[in-house]
């Protein structure tokens, strides 16, 4: 099994903005056997995103946020 992942955060003074952009991978194999059968199984899941979040100190603020799945 092999997994990992990147949280990248940036806060943006003139804009009073945080920027974040996420990233991860999931690996994973393994070998049974089925009916004297041997297969070999082998999983992988990626995932990336980008999230935008205002800071302001009034009563208008955002949260803006994708996020991608592959299996």
């Amino acid at each position: 099994m092999l997994t990992g992942s990147v949280n990248i955060e940036r806060y943006i003074k003139t804009h009073t903005t945080n920027i974040k952009l996420n990233a991860g991978f999931v690996k994973s194999s393994y070998k049974n056997i089925v009916n004297s059968t041997p297969n070999k199984v082998e999983y992988k899941n990626q995932n990336y995103g980008i999230e935008i979040r205002s800071g302001f100190t009034g009563i208008f603020n955002y949260n803006f946020g994708t996020t991608w799945k592959h299996n």
